[in-house]
């Protein structure tokens, strides 16, 4: 049979689009007998190669099985596929602000929602978190669904592919489309408190990344930019952050240039880069274990352990003896700068060594 019906998905899934171990991992399945099916490569007339699903265990149903699955009609397993996403994806969404905090590496093992209430009572940071949040969910881009894709196809050659969530085509075709599919949802206006959490998460991982690099003296040309816009959050007030992001909006981007790539301003590489980020948090997220978790009555986060590799690879010290990423707090009071025009203001707020929260 070319059908059968994944478990942990609720939905059927063709042989021609599994790999040998998708079977397993995704617990494929007769949709008639339930017992575990595997994949098979047989000729079918002229055509060589043609793939099958096998019961492990014949029995004296097993041609029936295959004679009624193969009665499934097209219209019939798409409604089926479509009703288990839905309710898949409405399941995630109820614990996406838990699932966000798996990728925890740069927290340092301090509490994200203590870190996420510091952000939020800092003036600067609110002011940052919500222009970010304004341009995700009204974007100005000609063909949203467009730049979407290719965004997600530039952080699949970014990630680890060894990692279990992308072992294969059909497991990062289901990444991915549950993935812009939370992407989509937090475009609506009913989700900005969970897209304001997930934009201060990357801008959280940002602030620590830049301020590690500014300690050790390995800033880029490609932070220059980042960092002069994260310096924001050390105004005084709404007004002198305005000034300061009409000047960015005007300044050529370091690393566009140090790249030589067409230049772009200082804003709109700094705005691309979250909406990379938050792309690539989404996909990262292990939805394949959520969803076996749902399959087997847990709540979707169940024995999930964070994390080990966060945003922009920084690494836990338990994984591999590196040293822990250290966050740097943030004052009660946003610091006035001593030069507005320096453009290095971060280096007020993150200074040389990066501290631990009081």
């Amino acid at each position: 049979m070319r059908t059968a019906l994944s478990n942990i998905l609720g939905e059927y899934v063709e042989a021609s689009d599994l790999t040998h171990g998708d079977t397993a991992d995704f617990q494929v399945v007769c949709p008639c007998c339930r017992e575990s099916v595997f994949k098979v490569a047989r000729p079918e007339g002229r055509r060589r190669g043609a793939t099958f699903f096998s019961h492990r265990k014949s029995t004296a149903e097993t041609e029936e099985c295959e004679r009624r699955v193969a009665s499934l009609s097209r219209a019939y397993v798409a409604q089926v596929n479509e009703a288990a996403r839905g309710q898949t994806l409405e399941a995630f969404l109820r614990v996406l602000p838990a699932a966000i905090s798996l990728d925890r590496v740069f927290y340092a093992g301090r509490d994200p929602d203590k870190v996420h209430r510091q952000m939020q009572g800092d003036a600067g940071w609110r002011f940052l978190t919500g222009m970010l949040v304004t341009l995700v969910q009204q974007p100005i881009h000609k063909d949203p669904e467009g730049r979407l894709e290719q965004t997600v196809l530039r952080c699949f050659r970014s990630l680890d592919e060894r990692a279990d969530e992308f072992h294969s085509a059909y497991a990062r075709s289901f990444q991915s489309r549950l993935a812009k599919g939370i992407y989509r949802y937090l475009q609506g206006p009913e989700a900005r408190p969970v897209l304001e959490r997930a934009i201060r998460h990357v801008l959280w991982g940002r602030y620590v990344y830049i301020g590690q690099a500014m300690a050790d003296g390995t800033l880029t040309e490609a932070d220059k930019g980042v960092r002069d816009v994260l310096a924001t959050i050390t105004l005084r007030d709404d007004a002198s952050r305005l000034r300061r992001f009409g000047k960015l909006m005007w300044a050529p981007d370091p690393g566009s240039l140090a790249a030589g790539h067409h230049p772009v301003s200082v804003m709109k590489a700094f705005t691309d880069a979250v909406e990379v980020d938050l792309v690539f948090l989404l996909l990262r997220l292990p939805y394949r274990r959520m969803a076996e978790n749902l399959a087997q009555g847990r709540k979707p986060l169940d024995s999930l352990e964070p994390c080990k590799i966060g945003l922009f690879g920084l690494r836990s010290s338990a994984e591999d003896g590196a040293r822990n990423v250290e966050a740097q707090s943030m004052p009660a009071r946003p610091r006035p700068p001593v030069k507005e025009q320096t453009g290095h203001l971060l280096s007020l707020h993150v200074a040389p060594a990066i501290r631990r929260f009081g």
